[in-house]
């Protein structure tokens, strides 16, 4: 996952006009465990945190979501 958030930088700096990226679930699961990992936090700290903010998650300007699949 740390490639894709570094493509997600990239992306943001080139490309200043897309706003929004979604993601399934399992890959944002997979992206926010990886969060835990870094920041040296329990499994599932990431992802409650975001829910109970913005509930995406920004590289520069370009916000990254969770797609409802249902």
């Amino acid at each position: 996952m740390l490639d894709f958030k570094k493509d997600m930088v990239s992306l943001s700096l080139k490309y200043p006009f897309i706003k929004k990226v979604m993601i399934d679930s399992e890959s944002w699961g997979e992206m926010c465990v990886s969060f835990d990992k870094m920041l040296g936090e329990p499994q599932g700290y990431t992802e409650k945190y975001i829910e109970s903010k913005s509930g995406s998650m920004c590289f520069q300007k370009l916000c990254v979501e969770k797609l409802d699949e249902e």
